[in-house]
């Protein structure tokens, strides 16, 4: 029975899990930065 890790395994889970951080912050600044075009049409009263 082998009982040691391979070692690439690990660094592809934290690899994806880095991933899925920087495109969960780039969803997130991009969702406050850009401003829909359709927005500055609509007047709140």
């Amino acid at each position: 029975m082998r009982t040691e890790k391979k070692r690439g395994g690990g660094m592809f889970v934290w690899i994806g899990i880095l991933a899925f951080i920087v495109s969960f912050g780039i969803g997130v600044v991009s969702k406050v930065a850009v401003k829909p075009a359709w927005e500055k049409n609509i007047r709140f009263e």
